[in-house]
């Protein structure tokens, strides 16, 4: 039991270390903070997934540098690429997508990504997995049980309520994709009526109809709780694989929503 805790925190020390590479890179890139990762807390379970495959499938090249370095860009592409089928699968969704990256491989993985992951692969066995190794060895036995059963909680509390967000997400879109028909369906009667010359009265009456099912639909694509806005914003590349052009209304209303609270804001603290 002690050694499972041991394995746990070493798994959440490296998914922390790869949720803050990935925020601070994107930083340094958007000049812009956002929580990249898959969960809300700061974890990344993937890079604790690859630097643990890297720690164990490869820790008999430590000190060869070269083949470390190449051996850790296959490996990590690997898994990259396979977490990209997988979470694709499935939650319907493209979670990230490097087609315009060059020396890329289906947008699912590119070269830099890999060059920077084969670096991660040295600076681990190097240096960062003797620190973890330290740090996690800290504990005593109780505690240690005690601190793994605590994270574990959070770890699953948050899973499941990421999990949900994903859902929610996929049920608005089906929602909205079937409000889109309906709309086109009643704006094709509408061209039909209209040249049946029905009437003005009848006209207004369709027209306000229209309008009313458009802003319901634009109230929709903008009505989404924070766990799910934080989703849509820390994979600015996520897609639906159903409805892409959806995806994309829904990041332009959460957007305007968001100018709008800033505004209201301002003008607040201006009174």
């Amino acid at each position: 039991m002690e050694n499972a805790a041991r394995f746990f925190l070493t798994f959440l020390c490296y998914s922390f270390l790869g949720w803050a590479c990935e925020c601070f890179y994107c930083f340094a890139l958007d000049r812009k903070w956002t929580n990249r990762g898959f969960l809300a807390g700061p974890l990344c379970p993937v890079y604790g997934f690859g630097a643990l495959l890297i720690y164990y499938a490869l820790r008999p090249l430590h000190g060869r540098v070269i083949a470390l370095f190449l051996c850790g860009m296959l490996l990590t592409s690997v898994l990259e690429y396979l977490t990209s089928l997988l979470l694709e699968k499935l939650f319907h969704m493209s979670w990230w997508d490097y087609s315009n990256n060059k020396f890329n491989l289906n947008g699912r993985v590119c070269l830099r990504n890999s060059t920077l992951f084969g670096l991660l692969a040295v600076a681990l066995l190097e240096w960062i997995a003797p620190a973890v190794n330290a740090l996690v060895a800290l504990p005593g036995p109780v505690a240690v049980q005690w601190t793994a059963f605590a994270l574990w909680s959070v770890l699953e509390a948050d899973l499941i309520l990421t999990v949900h967000a994903i859902l929610v997400l996929n049920g608005k879109l089906a929602q909205l994709a079937q409000m889109k028909k309906e709309l086109q369906t009643k704006t094709a009667e509408m061209r039909e009526l209209l040249k049946e010359k029905i009437g003005a009265p009848a006209e207004a009456r369709i027209r306000t109809e229209l309008d009313a099912m458009s802003a319901r639909v634009h109230a929709m694509e903008s009505a989404f709780r924070f766990p799910t806005r934080r989703l849509i914003a820390a994979f600015p590349n996520m897609r639906s694989l159903r409805d892409s052009e959806a995806m994309r209304r829904i990041r332009a209303a959460l957007r305007e929503r968001t100018a709008q609270r800033q505004e209201r804001r301002r003008s607040g603290n201006k009174k």
